[in-house]
Formats: structure tokens, C-alpha cells, sequence
């Protein structure tokens, strides 16, 4: 495989090879770590400009967030202290629920705030997968606001070859339990998701496959390779570890 290791430092960040800049709104789906790479590019792309970080669906709480936490239902409230601009790095959600869980905005009200903020990245968790490699999705998911400019979707590189769970597969039906989750159910998986879910969506479209750690970089190799036909770039990467390649 033609590859370019990744690790990060100045010159190399995630950021840059998904083509992330001011102005961009960012929707990640999918599981496997979301989250983690959520906060990853924000951390990253505080030192360019002014990010926002969010979520259309749920997420946990934000306990060691690096910049300013914002939680408010009024829209007018949210802009005030958006456009006062104290630090680089905002989070934003509409309240706090159970399980120290946040719930996100509205899409609709996303696209809204991407017309207003001008030369703002928005990072948009658009999905939820209970913390497992990947999801069985319902019909109004995954949760991706019309003005989004870029896609990521995510998974886990350790489902590969595995016998599929209640634990490595989000909402798991009776009937694929104990089928292993092999290269032809992972390529009808992202052909389906890509054709179906992201089909009104004319952006760039990026693979995530995370879990690439000491041990597993042989099977984020291998679901990187499968997924090209789908998407417009494939990234194998230890967010844990923070290093990253692009196959």
C-alpha cells in the first residue's frame, strides 16, 4: 500500500488531511470514536481560527473541554456569546439530560449559525453508537444538517472478522448475531450507507477507520482499501495513540 505515516506534529495534522478550514461545517457519523475525533480536530484547529463544537444528536457531557462550554435552548444567547468571541474554541448544546449526557440543537439551527459565523469551522457529532465500533442505523439517522461542506464516517478496525455482539455492534438484530462481521458485510455496509444516507450530500466524503493501534493496523489497512470505492479518502489512525495515515 502507498502510505505516508502521519504522526502527528506541525506539519502533519488530521485536520489537513481531511482539508479542514475556515469556513467549514464538519458532520462525523458512525462509531468507533466520534467523539474522540471531534475533540481532536478542535484542539487542532483552535490555534487557526474559531471552531464550534456540537451535536444534532446526544453525546456526554464535555467534562475536560478546552475552551468555553456553552448550554442554552435560546438561539440569541448562543450568537451573544459566540460573536463576543473570548477564546477560539467553543462547545455548544441545548441542555443537559440524564446519564451526564447533553442534547444537541436542531439542524435546521446549525445552518442557520454557519450563514452567520463567517470563517468558523463547525465540528457537528451527528450520530450516537453507545461507545461500540459501529451502528445499525434507524431510519431518520444519521442526523446531518443541509449545509454541511464535509463528511466524516467512522469504525472501529477491531469489528473486522469478529463475531457480531450486542457489544461491538450498536443496536444488534437477532439475526446477525454470531455472523462474523467479515470484508463482504463491511463493503455492503459502506456501499449502502454512502448510497442511501449521504446520496442528497454532493461533498467530500471521508473513512475514518479508528482502533489502528499496535496489533490492529493490518485490519485498518484492510477496511481502508475496501472502503475507496466509496469514499473520497480513507484514514487509518490511533486517535488514543493520535497518529494517523492516509491509505
Amino acid at each position: 500500500m502507498n502510505k505516508k505515516l502521519c504522526v502527528q506534529n506541525e506539519n502533519m495534522k488530521l485536520s489537513a488531511l481531511f482539508g479542514i478550514e475556515q469556513p467549514d461545517f464538519v458532520t462525523i457519523t458512525g462509531g468507533g470514536g466520534k467523539t474522540a475525533l471531534l475533540t481532536c480536530l478542535g484542539s487542532e484547529l483552535k490555534n487557526k481560527g474559531k471552531t464550534l463544537l456540537t451535536t444534532t444528536t446526544k453525546m456526554r457531557y464535555p467534562d475536560d473541554f478546552e475552551g468555553e462550554v456553552i448550554v442554552t435552548e435560546s438561539y440569541r444567547e448562543l450568537l451573544s456569546r459566540l460573536v463576543k468571541q473570548h477564546c477560539n474554541l467553543y462547545y455548544f448544546a441545548e441542555r443537559c439530560i440524564e446519564d451526564h449526557k447533553v442534547k444537541g440543537a436542531p439542524p435546521e439551527l446549525l445552518d442557520s449559525l454557519f450563514k452567520v459565523l463567517a470563517d468558523w469551522v463547525i465540528l457537528n457529532e451527528g450520530d450516537g453508537a453507545g461507545g461500540k465500533p459501529y451502528k445499525i442505523y434507524r431510519e431518520w439517522e444519521p442526523v446531518i444538517p443541509q449545509n454541511t461542506t464535509k463528511l466524516i464516517h467512522v469504525i472501529g478496525c477491531e469489528l473486522l472478522n469478529e463475531p457480531i455482539t450486542d457489544m461491538n455492534l450498536h443496536r444488534c438484530p437477532q439475526e446477525l448475531k454470531g455472523k462474523r462481521f467479515d470484508l463482504d458485510l463491511f463493503r455492503e455496509s459502506m456501499e449502502w450507507f454512502v448510497s442511501d444516507k449521504l446520496k442528497s450530500f454532493e461533498v467530500p466524503k471521508f473513512l475514518l477507520v479508528n482502533k489502528a493501534d499496535s496489533g490492529n493496523k493490518m485490519k485498518a489497512e484492510i477496511l481502508c482499501e475496501a472502503a475507496k470505492p466509496y469514499f473520497d479518502g480513507c484514514i487509518a489512525a490511533s486517535l488514543r495513540e493520535r497518529n494517523w495515515y492516509l491509505c
